[in-house]
């Protein structure tokens, strides 16, 4: 007689179940408060833990089936791996989590041996990667130690400020003259 395979039950925490945020999110944004910090420990300490629980319930619901000449059904499968793909992406996370890191390099899709082997910025806050040093920022023309991308182009920014509510970033962009602002009149919008 066979007994019904189910998949390991999935723990509600804040919302979110285990196995899609097995882990928890990887917060790199420090806090003076202690309160909070201890708050944010408690949570990634239950997170683990409910993960830990739930690698458990899926090598006892695998043993199970080996065991009993089962199989796992398509959606059992889909499950496993969507956990699987879960764990993969937290291990990466906990193991950078104390790695210095270049995050530009990362965001740009270059491999863990490149985006680990320096940092965006020192100490004092010249700007260290390779890659970084070499773009010329088309707004304001700063490169190597004071490079950066458009996005965070301190000229765009202290626009942004200065206007209080325009129409955001293509506004800034349109007056630093990189967008044509006939491209964004309202009669070429509808």
């Amino acid at each position: 007689m066979h007994s019904k395979i189910t998949s390991p039950n999935v723990r509600q925490t804040n919302g979110k179940d285990t196995v899609s945020s097995c882990i928890g999110s990887n917060s790199n944004s420090s806090t003076s408060n202690s309160n909070t910090s201890n708050e944010i420990g408690r949570r990634r300490t239950e997170e683990y833990l409910n993960c830990i629980r739930c690698m458990i319930e899926w090598r006892n619901t695998i043993y199970t089936c080996l065991t009993s000449d089962q199989t796992l059904n398509a959606s059992h499968l889909l499950d496993l791996a969507k956990f699987l793909q879960n764990m993969a992406i937290s291990t990466q996370r906990l193991l950078e989590a104390n790695v210095d890191l270049c995050v530009f390099c990362r965001n740009n899709n270059e491999p863990r041996e490149v985006y680990t082997s320096h940092k965006v910025k020192d100490r004092f806050g010249r700007v260290t990667c390779p890659v970084l040093r070499k773009f010329t920022c088309p707004v304001c023309g700063a490169t190597k130690d004071r490079a950066h991308t458009i996005r965070y182009c301190p000229k765009l920014l202290l626009a942004n400020q200065n206007r209080n509510g325009s129409s955001g970033p293509t506004c800034s962009m349109i007056e630093a003259g990189l967008l044509e602002p006939n491209n964004f009149s309202p009669s070429n919008i509808f």
